[in-house]
């Protein structure tokens, strides 16, 4: 079975076990880590297409602690912006943001 099948077929179970009458499906989000190489880029891209079915509220891009991948994440959040407008080839995203870790911040 490839992930993306296990993944469905976990989400449509989870569906089974938690709809009814009344009640709304489960809702889920994704959150990716920017792409450091093209290879990397390439995969992102087929998971973001691979799970575009399981409609996800949203996506988030996680910024890394202290803002290491702040570039690779601003680029990557840009372009799923872009493909959620419909002006790109790239599968188009839920609403999308940048994970911004709370490391380090004041209490």
């Amino acid at each position: 079975m490839t992930a993306t099948a296990a993944v469905r077929k976990a989400h449509e179970g989870l569906i089974a076990r938690t709809s009814g009458a009344g009640r709304a499906p489960p809702r889920v989000s994704f959150e990716f880590f920017p792409p450091k190489t093209e290879e990397m880029e390439d995969n992102l891209w087929a998971a973001v297409a691979r799970l575009a079915p399981l409609a996800p509220s949203f996506v988030s891009v996680t910024y890394g602690a202290g803002g290491s991948t702040r570039e690779r994440t601003h680029r990557t959040v840009r372009r799923m912006l872009v493909a959620s407008a419909g002006d790109s080839a790239t599968p188009a995203c839920a609403p999308t943001a940048a994970g911004l870790p709370t490391l380090g911040l004041p209490s």
